[in-house]
């Protein structure tokens, strides 16, 4: 089974699964994202505990398995367990799905799966538990999927549920680092994101960006004993595929999210990625209020890479004042939005996480941070001054524009600013990547723009060699941002010659004249002269 037919199983897996759900009311509830995500979880330990067993007693199938795990007694047993390593779950044979299905025929089947899931809790609690910031161990499996329904249907939901299990089996993939659940993700929050997200919105990195992300921030060193972070850090694709780049031996992960789902599947991620010893630097908590990982001293501590798509909007004017307060100023250094009068929705939340990461990263720290694209042309106090701190310090690295639409569940043009405390240059990569990829429909049939393998690779290059292409990238000094007001907009600082006006084989298209009316009313700084020949020339 290679990665394209894992992503296919894995997807055809949930449609399973979600058609269950939908059978009992549930697919659109909170209680069918808890069921989906335990019942996956279940599924991945489960075959990630078969095959490590078979390879450590030398078993080649199954059958021969499920009948060496009966004859063990309990001091065998534990000797498996310790022989499987601490990144392998701890399975009784009569908590494996085998077992359940010979099983779904009991009265009380229900009963069976709920007790199965507390148990594989409870014997794999010191290693497989995440703590939220009051020190309170967040249990593995957390919801008794019973709960979710009435009494006369308890045993059939259990039982279709878990049967939909037994033709899928991901051993193949579980121990080459593949991102099984950046795809459960990515299926599931589109639903429970409803109303352009809601209060809680959660927003998938798309792979490629997220690998693009970390390729350009580790870059060609080979760091070890690092520490990798991320203040908002949902299912954790952006530190998987960051972990993934410098070796999961090499780096410790530490992450803060505020909701409980986000921990789960951040947790199930590290298990899959051989990141298990990190697991007790998973946080559930308000960031921005109750920072974690703290000194002996009180201070926080600082990471070597901070890599993070934090949420853009949110209504946070009740902790508003705290984050006002004159101990959170040096966090805060160019200050927290005000409490908007109307739409309090709208409070810029990114503001404050941004200025976080940063004060977050050690003296030679490395960052890559998911923004709005509004943010590189911004004027407004705080952002400019966000934006004047970074270039006068000389702490940018570059700046990316990625297509519109290339997220799975937002419209929102977003850029992506990489920042370098240890630059040893004054030059800025600046690349407008909006025309790479193509469309095509994702999952559910909505219209998506993706990168081939291709576009990043020129992404890359372009980065790593400062290299200028037309319209495309070109390498400016922070001296010419800082002329320019700050303004991290890569078009802006391409030469006006590139649009090559004077030659004959501009062609007047609809195509054309749409390109170019955007890149004039994007406020482009191009002088007047310029504007009225753009005018005249395609009769705007």
């Amino acid at each position: 089974m290679d990665e394209l037919d894992s992503v296919k199983n894995t997807q055809k897996l949930i449609d399973e699964l979600m058609r269950v759900l939908n059978t009992y009311g549930l697919a659109t509830d909170s209680a069918g994202y808890e069921i989906v995500t335990q019942i996956f979880l279940y599924k991945f330990l489960n075959d990630k505990f078969i095959k490590s067993s078979k390879n450590t007693l030398n078993i080649e199938n199954n059958i021969q398995l499920y009948e060496k795990l009966e004859e063990l007694n309990e001091t065998e047993e534990m000797d498996l367990f310790i022989k499987n390593g601490p990144e392998v779950p701890r399975f009784k044979l009569q908590h494996t799905i085998h077992s359940l299905v010979k099983n779904t025929n009991d009265d009380k089947f229900f009963e069976r799966l709920d007790d199965t899931l507390n148990e594989i809790s409870l014997m794999n609690s010191e290693i497989f538990s995440a703590s939220q910031s009051e020190g309170e161990q967040i249990k593995l499996f957390s919801y008794n999927i019973s709960d979710a329904v009435e009494s006369s249907k308890k045993n059939k939901l259990a039982k279709a549920l878990i049967e939909k299990l037994v033709d899928y089996d991901f051993s193949k993939n579980i121990d080459q680092g593949f991102d099984f659940f950046s795809i459960v993700f990515e299926y599931l929050i589109e639903p429970f994101n409803a109303k352009d997200g809601g209060d809680y919105a959660e927003y998938y990195t798309p792979n490629a960006v997220s690998r693009l992300m970390s390729e350009i921030l580790v870059g060609t060193s080979s760091p070890k004993s690092v520490t990798c972070y991320d203040p908002s850090a949902g299912s954790g694709t952006l530190l998987m595929n960051l972990a993934s780049v410098i070796g999961q031996s090499n780096c410790s992960i530490f992450a803060e999210d505020i909701t409980q789902k986000g921990t789960k599947l951040l947790r199930l991620n590290l298990i899959l990625n051989k990141l298990a010893s990190s697991l007790k630097n998973i946080i559930n908590t308000d960031t921005l209020t109750e920072p974690g990982f703290t000194k002996p001293d009180g201070s926080l501590e600082k990471f070597d890479f901070i890599i993070s798509n934090p949420p853009f909007r949110y209504d946070f004017s009740d902790t508003q004042p705290v984050l006002k307060r004159r101990e959170n100023s040096k966090r805060f250094f160019c200050g927290i939005p005000d409490i908007p009068k109307k739409d309090k929705k709208s409070m810029k939340i990114f503001v404050p996480f941004l200025q976080h990461m940063i004060y977050r990263l050690n003296e030679n720290g490395k960052g890559s941070v998911v923004v709005p694209t509004g943010f590189l042309s911004s004027n407004e106090k705080i952002e400019k001054c966000i934006k004047q701190y970074l270039i006068e310090n000389n702490f940018i690295s570059g700046v990316i524009t990625p297509p519109q639409n290339i997220f799975a569940n937002t419209p929102t043009s977003v850029s992506i600013i990489f920042i370098d405390k240890n630059k040893k240059n004054d030059k800025v990569f600046m690349i407008d990547a909006q025309d790479l990829g193509y469309d095509a429909k994702d999952h559910r049939g909505k219209k998506k723009r993706f990168l081939t393998s291709e576009d990043v690779e020129k992404i890359k290059t372009s980065a790593f060699n400062l290299t200028q292409e037309k319209e495309f990238s070109i390498p400016v000094s922070t001296e010419e941002i800082q002329d320019k007001g700050f303004s991290l907009v890569p078009a802006q600082y391409f030469p006006f010659d590139f649009f090559d006006l004077d030659k004959a084989e501009i062609e007047n298209t609809s195509i054309e004249v749409e390109k170019l009316h955007k890149k004039i009313n994007e406020n482009l700084e191009i002088d007047n002269e310029a504007i009225q020949k753009l005018k005249k020339l395609f009769n705007f």
